[in-house]
């Protein structure tokens, strides 16, 4: 009797030895999978930052752009006020430069 007691206890060893095979194998798989859907969703989120990193990069080179354009616009506008300023100051320097010889001609 002991030896028939002795091969159900082997037996039954041995189903729990598989079934807690199956058992680890189940929770491994389910652990997989949870890890690759975290993996696939931060790999989602990283995609969605680059969008919006993009984005953002997109609308500072368009400010960047306009900005360009502003001091083009800054420059121009200063270089002829220059040239207007010489312009104005042209006849004034002249009616001087005619006006010294005659000054210096009516105080002889």
């Amino acid at each position: 009797m002991n030896t028939n007691y002795q091969a159900s206890l082997n037996r039954h060893r041995k189903t729990a030895g598989i079934l807690s095979l199956n058992v680890a194998i189940i929770v491994l798989l389910i652990v997989a999978s949870v890890a690759s859907v975290t993996i696939s969703s931060g790999s989602v989120a990283q995609e969605y930052k680059m969008r919006d990193m993009q984005k953002i990069l997109r609308q500072l080179e368009e400010q960047n752009k306009n900005l360009n354009n502003e001091m083009v616009k800054i420059k121009s506008s200063q270089s002829l006020d220059t040239s207007s300023i010489k312009d104005t100051l042209a006849p004034v320097q002249k009616i001087n430069y005619l006006r010294g010889p005659v000054d210096s001609v009516a105080q002889k």
